[in-house]
């Protein structure tokens, strides 16, 4: 499939994803209690940056790319060009489950491939609006699971050149195995417990912000959300506050009683983080709307023995652990090493490095959380347990390419010197090297 081809397809897509804009942002309410500003936001509007940046900048990506040639294979030229897998599977979760489905997709068409997409069956609304975009854009180049109860079997079991995965660790090591088994390449964009980092002299009230927005995001559901904050010895109580007041200043007094809060995703979901909760000591039934599937944010200090602290939260729970050194953190954050993202808080430069020479994660934000997600330029992915491989924008283009080497050779002349028996010009020229 020629570039003009692909842009063609691409630009038929996003005909498609803006005609059905309210669909989309009414089947996110319905599915995650997505306010329309957060589902613009955080989804929407991310989909369309991503099918720009590939509209516009494909005819680049897709290019030959010329590299030197050595003068033992004169006169060869060499290059190497970015080429399509074939048929990719491309299956996403349940939390994001617009913007974890049509990015993705967006980089394989681009990259040439045709998609064969499997969506979350959670998130039965979006499902829906997904499939209608597709079926009135470009069937012919996607074929879409994710309506019925046998689908997750029908795309395990068919035969692609490529699989991209995003969900939860567990899952993705058992999407990792199948892969091998099919001898084909993935991508697997997982989780972890993502650190926040705040140090002495930060300003307290605007990492407080920040990072309750972030943790309050979709109900604290999301991959890259604050798990858990890392603040120095007698700061824990004062960052708690200014925590609380931040959502208060969000959402009002109870969150859960306005209509802009997310949901929790169901009610196996909420049942486990109330399970939390009574472990930790912090559960009040005031705080949990069963019916609703909604969870007042909590924030609390505690340690590193707490029940919050033992896998990745994915809920609007916060714990606030104090530490005296780099040392304390470093321990802390090691025994969930490599998360998918980091999130610091100071205006120090030593502890940027500190935290650059002594830890390993996906991507970083320095006094934010979750932002450097929304910039299609820079590569997204983990590391490790948080994930293999990475996507966005050129990034996402490479991941769903095969990069093919080629070198082109004429006819004439035909060097009499590459052949047996070898003479003395070959034995000076590789003595040389």
């Amino acid at each position: 499939m020629d570039v003009k081809k692909r842009i063609k397809i691409l630009k038929e897509l996003k005909v498609s994803i803006v005609a059905h804009r309210e669909a989309v942002l009414l089947a996110l309410k319905r599915d995650l209690g997505k306010s329309e500003a957060e589902g613009l936001l955080t989804e929407y509007s991310q989909v369309i940056e991503e099918i720009n940046m590939a509209i516009d900048s494909l005819p680049h990506w897709a290019k030959k790319h010329k590299v030197k040639t050595p003068l033992t294979l004169f006169p060869g030229k060499s290059y190497y060009m970015y080429r399509p897998y074939g048929t990719v599977g491309i299956t996403s979760p349940w939390n994001y489950p617009f913007l974890l489905s049509m990015v993705p997709l967006i980089s394989a068409i681009a990259a040439g491939n045709k998609v064969i997409l499997k969506t979350s069956s959670k998130t039965v609304n979006t499902s829906e609006i997904i499939y209608s975009i597709i079926r009135n854009s470009i069937p012919d180049y996607v074929t879409y699971y994710g309506l019925d109860e046998d689908d997750k079997n029908r795309f395990i079991n068919e035969d692609i050149d490529m699989l991209f995965f995003t969900g939860s660790s567990r899952v993705g090591k058992n999407m990792g195995i199948i892969a091998s088994g099919k001898m084909i390449p993935y991508v697997l964009e997982l989780g972890g417990k993502s650190p926040c980092v705040v140090k002495k002299g930060s300003k307290l009230e605007v990492a407080a912000k920040r990072i309750a927005w972030g943790k309050t995001m979709n109900s604290g559901q999301t991959c890259v959300a604050p798990d858990y904050v890392l603040v120095d010895k007698g700061l824990g109580e004062e960052f708690k506050t200014l925590l609380e007041e931040s959502v208060n200043s969000f959402y009002g007094n109870s969150p859960m009683l306005n209509e802009n809060y997310p949901k929790i995703i169901d009610g196996a979901a909420i049942e486990r983080l109330k399970a939390l909760a009574i472990m930790e000591g912090i559960y009040n039934e005031q705080n949990f709307d069963f019916e609703n599937r909604k969870i007042n944010p909590h924030f609390f200090v505690t340690d590193l023995n707490s029940p919050f602290m033992e896998e990745e939260i994915f809920g609007p729970f916060l714990p606030i652990i104090e530490c005296d050194t780099w040392v304390d953190v470093n321990n802390i954050i090691n025994t969930h090493p490599n998360p998918l993202a980091f999130y610091l808080f100071t205006d120090n430069k030593e502890d940027v490095n500190y935290v650059m020479n002594n830890f390993n994660f996906g991507g970083m934000a320095i006094n934010d959380t979750m932002t450097h997600l929304a910039n299609s330029r820079l590569p997204f992915g983990g590391v490790r347990e948080s994930g293999i491989g990475r996507y966005h924008g050129f990034e996402g283009f490479k991941a769903f390419s095969h990069k093919t080497s080629v070198l082109s050779n004429k006819f004439s002349p035909d060097m009499s010197l590459r052949y047996p028996p070898y003479g003395n010009f070959i034995k000076n020229v590789m003595n040389k090297k």
